[in-house]
């Protein structure tokens, strides 16, 4: 991360600029304003639409003062992070020169899903447990009812019991069937009826020769 302003999204909004020094809550004046940055957060580093954005943070209000209150959430953001930190474009917004704990945590999951693709089980393991030690909690923000944030919250949930359930049945492959075990029941811990894990689960206790719990 280096001198990157370090911004975490998984849990509480949690943000540390290159100097090390971390952002109190208060700076963010508003909940719109701490919601915008997660938003732009989310898309790290690519040009965010400013109508998603107004429609998402202000859908009931006129264009103008939707308008007007993301300048000022915008200015807000420029002024904690940098004025360097967010750019304007034609189609929209950007922030910049951010690392990101869900954009990493994508990065994982698509390391995985080449992994998987190649057969190289250590790979999926060793990512799977760099995504875990990310996922601190689930995402939330500030308007935690809404409809974006319901979605992004379920997406990364379900992203993160698929990255799971690989990792289990890479550890199966390899015959790390502890590792399987713990793997399969913190996915089947997010889905209850996600048949995959269970598999896993009964492959896993069956491979330490475990047979009544892999029957039960």
């Amino acid at each position: 991360m280096n001198d990157q302003v370090e911004i975490r999204l998984l849990g509480r909004l949690w943000i540390r600029l290159g100097n090390g020094t971390v952002v109190p809550a208060s700076q963010w004046t508003t909940g719109k304003t701490s919601d915008l940055l997660r938003l732009l957060a989310l898309k790290a580093d690519q040009i965010v639409s400013t109508d998603s954005l107004t429609a998402k943070l202000w859908p009931d209000v006129p264009d103008a003062r939707a308008a007007a209150s993301l300048h000022t959430a915008t200015a807000q953001i420029r002024k904690v992070l940098g004025k360097n930190s967010i750019t304007r474009h034609l189609s929209g917004m950007q922030l910049q020169g951010c690392w990101v704990d869900v954009v990493a945590h994508q990065n994982l999951a698509a390391e995985i899903s080449t992994a998987m693709r190649s057969r190289d089980f250590v790979r999926v393991i060793s990512a799977a447990k760099q995504a875990e030690a990310l996922y601190v909690d689930d995402f939330h923000a500030h308007d935690d009812a809404s409809t974006w944030a319901e979605d992004i919250r379920d997406e990364l949930r379900s992203q993160r019991k698929l990255m799971l359930v690989d990792a289990a049945e890479s550890a199966i492959e390899l015959g790390w069937m502890r590792d399987a075990i713990e793997m399969s029941t913190l996915a089947i811990s997010l889905d209850p009826c996600f048949e995959r894990a269970h598999r896993a689960l009964m492959r896993a206790y069956a491979g330490v020769g475990e047979t009544d719990s892999a029957i039960r």
